[in-house]
């Protein structure tokens, strides 16, 4: 059911509140949860002392690292979310000043310029849901997007049911009647009388204390700063002790092993395991660094453990000429997104660890426009959590990278559009 509260006809605005607050039922099941596995590891501790006591060491310290390993972290977590538990966010659609903003509480307020805005968009997005029977059942939402002139999604609300979205347009219609662009459909949307891409935005730029700015021979770095704490860093040392300890526990049972059993077991190990826990290292561990100036954009990544730098890197080099877009978006469940979209006659190697630029929770292709050649992620910001930037950061960053580009974006067109089905 849809927020948002319709007060005028030049109006409207709706609240959220962090889902992660664990109130009610939820609150109830995390009890539930967070007692199981108490008892879980106080049972497996008293085994492990026993084992102790009969002289072995590896297996109950193993046993014991990771029953207090998972423990911590599942408190951890929970410790996290409940620092911002009274956020709220405030979205906001003012016909008169021309904004959408979309504002929550200690955080800086981000704005989009309705003036930006060529059409509604409409996407279907299917999840999978848990069943009570056997395996999953999936579940569909119809996202209703403002779609802005550089291709930049901004949604506006997710909907059970497609009436529920009829229903629901009709009324932001009725507010700014706006094209609508629906993935379902193979008509091309009527453009409106007026072009709100040919307007010239008067939002005040945003400045951001996540953004650091260091001029080197590359370019100009732009780097989105995102501290780790030292419990951030204990909590990647236990995921990595666990992964490692498994692999150990499981290599333990070999010693005298059958042969054949050994020739499949050792390249498993190797091929599966071991390039498992390297990619799981390398995505906790990853960064990445962007430059950019008149010549083009420069993104780097790599990892910052020194052992795995010097083959787990990847650099790409995009002329400015290729550069189609800069966007920040937010996507559904809250999530912020920074993409670049390189135009359509671009031809770039992608090479063998080109996976790295598309590590989002959620797959960019079906954010993919006409005209986009390639569609790559920068920065992916995970909603609710303390002391992180978050859309407005993004917005800022969009606007100093095209800056450095000096890039003149053009304009999205949807009479040109000629949507598949």
């Amino acid at each position: 059911m849809s927020g948002w509260n319709f007060e005028s006809t030049t109006f409207t605005s709706k609240t959220s509140k962090n889902p992660y607050h664990f109130t009610g039922l939820n609150g109830c099941l995390l009890s539930i949860l967070v007692l199981f596995v108490s008892v879980f590891a106080l049972v497996a501790t008293g085994y492990s002392i026993l084992l102790f006591v009969n002289g072995e060491l590896f297996y109950p310290g193993f046993i014991l690292f990771f029953c207090i390993s998972f423990l911590f972290l599942l408190l951890s977590t929970i410790s996290t979310y409940r620092k911002t538990k009274d956020r709220i966010k405030t979205y906001e659609i003012d016909i008169q000043k021309n904004r959408y903003t979309i504002s929550e509480t200690s955080a800086q307020e981000a704005a989009l310029d309705l003036r930006e805005c060529i059409c509604y968009k409409i996407k279907k997005r299917t999840v999978s849901k848990q069943s009570d029977s056997s395996g999953s059942d999936l579940r569909i939402f119809w996202d209703l997007f403002f779609l802005k002139s550089d291709g930049a999604f901004y949604l506006l609300e997710s909907f059970s049911s497609r009436e529920e979205l009829k229903q629901n347009l009709v009324r932001f219609r009725a507010l700014l009647p706006l094209p609508v662009s629906d993935e379902e459909s193979k008509e091309i949307p009527e453009a409106s009388n007026s072009s709100p891409a040919q307007q010239t935005s008067d939002l005040p730029k945003l400045h951001s204390k996540y953004l650091k700015f260091t001029v080197t021979p590359s370019g100009t770095r732009v780097e989105l700063i995102k501290h780790k704490t030292i419990k951030e860093k204990f909590t990647i040392s236990l995921i990595m002790g666990i992964f490692y300890g498994a692999w150990g526990v499981a290599a333990s049972f070999i010693k005298d092993a059958d042969p054949i059993f050994l020739l499949f077991f050792v390249p498993f190990s190797i091929l599966f395991l071991g390039i498992f826990t390297i990619a799981l290292v390398f995505v906790i561990t990853r960064s990445l660094e962007l430059f950019a100036n008149s010549s083009g954009l420069r993104i780097r990544y790599r990892t910052t453990l020194p052992i795995l730098s010097s083959f787990l890197f990847l650099e790409r080099f995009f002329p400015a000429h290729v550069v189609r877009h800069v966007r920040a978006n937010l996507f559904p469940l809250d999530q912020s997104v920074l993409t670049v979209s390189l135009k359509e006659n671009h031809k770039n190697p992608k090479g063998i660890l080109s996976f790295l630029f598309n590590l989002q929770a959620f797959s960019l292709k079906d954010y993919v426009l006409p005209g986009d050649g390639e569609l790559l992620g920068i920065w992916h910001l995970m909603p609710w959590l303390p002391d992180s930037p978050g859309l407005a950061d993004l917005i800022a960053a969009e606007s100093a990278i095209e800056e450095q580009l000096n890039l003149s974006e053009e304009k999205i067109r949807i009479e040109s559009w000629r949507i598949n089905s």
